[in-house]
């Protein structure tokens, strides 16, 4: 409900800076500069991804990335150029996203926010809670438009 409450809140106000719908016609010639870079801004969406090697608990992480599946491969390259074993473990798009895990396992949880720093509390305490013991934090990012 708060994630909901919160879209409609970005929504409103990018309503109220943006012009209206109707005020933006086609684009090209003539076509206002306010409404393209509302419509571009507003239909932006940029990824990222986690990669994640429990062999040897190093990680790789991207953002900005076009899509999901250049998303996925860049955070693979990441994490394999230092780590082996590596495997995504998130893609996320216009958020921000955390992995924990407990000291000595391959197990770990993913949580995603509107800041790094709440994604990375929520990942550390569904670790402990689901996991138990002393969590980790492995990675975090954001892929924000």
């Amino acid at each position: 409900m708060r994630r909901a409450s919160t879209i409609l809140v970005l929504a409103l106000a990018v309503a109220s800076a943006a012009p209206a719908r109707a005020e933006c016609g086609r684009p090209g010639i003539g076509e206002p500069l306010n409404c393209y870079l509302a419509q571009t801004q507003w239909n932006r969406t940029s990824f990222g991804a986690i990669a994640y090697s429990a062999k040897t608990g190093g990680w790789g992480a991207v953002t900005g990335k076009g899509s999901e599946q250049e998303a996925k491969e860049a955070a693979l390259g990441s994490c394999g150029q230092r780590n082996e074993g590596c495997e995504v473990v998130d893609v996320f798009s216009n958020t921000c996203a955390a992995v924990a895990a407990p000291v000595r396992t391959a197990e770990f949880t993913v949580a995603h926010a509107e800041s790094r720093g709440k994604a990375e509390s929520a990942a550390k305490a569904d670790c402990s809670r689901r996991l138990g013991g002393n969590c980790r934090m492995v990675a975090s990012a954001c892929s924000l438009p």
